[in-house]
């Protein structure tokens, strides 16, 4: 159903110096003139991603001499965290700050960014293997906000170098995006808007997390509800589940602070984690499933600390044992030790 058809590093953005004429054996500078596609379905694609990339002023696009794959494991999880492994495998040998690579599906193109340095799962915005940006196969220059704003969000929380840099690109590219929360282009299904809805949100979340205000935390939180408006849990689990894990970090994170608002964000900050974890199966998305427990008693041991109220403890305690179930220390020692002291 799935073939991987292209990869792409994004290099130029960090501080540290380049050799000249440093050769590069795993990757080719991307340009009209030296660019080869390996087929034409995904040559297409990429080529239109490569260029609207290219149009982002601060990044220097490579494309990488080999195809990053998805293992053959029955496991999503499985397969996307080897893939990222070896990903970022080759951006520390290109010294490269982003890698981009997707899939082509039957009536999409799905796109993934992985950074260098990965974001806490627990922050605002922060760009994990399950995000996805769906757009069309035959996409236009209509869409390069999306893929710039995509593409510095991934990168800039975590960033090396400069990060006031990547918010004045940042910017732009966000007030680019605004036509697909008022009036989204024809042709483009409800999956793939929902994807791009939640691809804005963690550009806007990145904003806030680069300076750029509460307001912009709030901005984010508008998307990502806009986003779980486009679609349900039983129609794409998967897309949903990201949408709504992102909005219950934009509330958690909306929280912090002894006001009344903020215990109220609290309160619906656990709400929305708990109907993931009603929401999805425990066999089908079973880390996903684990990880929505664990914020969820996250948020109920501070709602316990403001209120005094035993229950929130117990509540959190519960979920925190469920989690438990699927982070063992024979499968996930770390996580088993972390969510275990918790």
């Amino acid at each position: 159903m799935f073939r991987g058809f292209f990869s792409l590093f994004i290099p130029a953005l960090s501080g540290r110096k380049r050799k000249p004429k440093r050769r590069v054996q795993g990757a080719a500078r991307v340009a009209g003139a030296n660019f080869q596609p390996t087929d034409a379905a995904g040559g297409a694609v990429t080529g239109h991603i490569t260029n609207a990339l290219s149009r982002c002023g601060c990044l220097e696009v490579f494309r990488a001499n080999q195809v990053l794959k998805m293992s053959k494991s029955s496991n999503i999880v499985q397969q996307l965290v080897m893939a990222a492994d070896k990903g970022r495998g080759w951006m520390e040998e290109q010294e490269a700050d982003l890698l981009l690579w997707g899939q082509l599906e039957d009536d999409s193109v799905r796109l993934r960014f992985l950074p260098m340095i990965p974001s806490i799962d627990s922050l605002p915005g922060a760009v994990g293997l399950g995000d996805a940006l769906a757009l069309p196969p035959d996409f236009n220059e209509t869409f390069d906000p999306v893929l710039h704003a995509g593409a510095l969000a991934a990168i800039g929380p975590t960033f090396r170098g400069s990060r006031g840099r990547i918010a004045e690109f940042l910017a732009p590219a966000l007030h680019g995006t605004k036509d697909f929360i008022q009036a989204p282009p024809e042709g483009l299904n409800e999956d793939q808007h929902a994807t791009v809805l939640t691809t804005i949100g963690n550009a806007f979340a990145a904003h806030f997390r680069l300076g750029g205000g509460a307001k912009k935390l709030g901005n984010a939180g508008a998307a990502y509800k806009m986003a779980l408006k486009k679609i349900s849990s039983e129609q794409a689990p998967e897309t949903w589940a990201v949408a709504q894990s992102h909005y219950a970090s934009v509330l958690k994170a909306q929280g912090d602070g002894k006001t009344e608002e903020a215990t109220e964000a609290l309160k619906s900050a656990a709400v929305a984690y708990q109907k993931i974890t009603e929401t999805l199966s425990r066999v089908a998305h079973p880390y996903d499933w684990a990880l929505a427990h664990i914020n969820h008693g996250l948020v109920l041991y501070r709602l316990s600390g403001r209120s005094g109220r035993a229950a929130y403890l117990q509540e959190a305690a519960k979920s925190f044992e469920e989690a438990l179930t699927v982070y063992t220390k024979e499968a996930m020692p770390p996580r088993w030790a972390e969510v275990t002291n918790q």
